[in-house]
């Protein structure tokens, strides 16, 4: 039971991210990493890099630097602005 209340957890927070195919680099996130399941802030400092070397692995899956991203969302305080 305890596992099919997390895969709904799962599922409610995964419509809270939008796709990695509208992800501007060149703004301010927080992006999702897949592998820990864990939210990271993205910094726009970050962009050439990840211009250079993030690919997409399986559609809406991004290998970037170790991390594997599958959604992103505005910061807080730039959703109040």
């Amino acid at each position: 039971m305890t596992s099919r209340r997390a895969a709904h957890s799962q599922s409610e927070v995964s419509t809270l991210f939008r796709p990695m195919s509208e992800f501007d680099p060149s703004e301010p996130a927080l992006v999702h990493d897949l592998r820990r399941d864990r939210l990271l802030p993205w910094s726009p400092s970050f962009q050439r890099s990840y211009q250079r070397t993030a690919r997409e692995l399986a559609p809406g899956v991004v290998d970037y630097d170790g991390l594997l991203l599958d959604g992103w969302m505005i910061p807080e305080d730039e959703c109040q602005h």
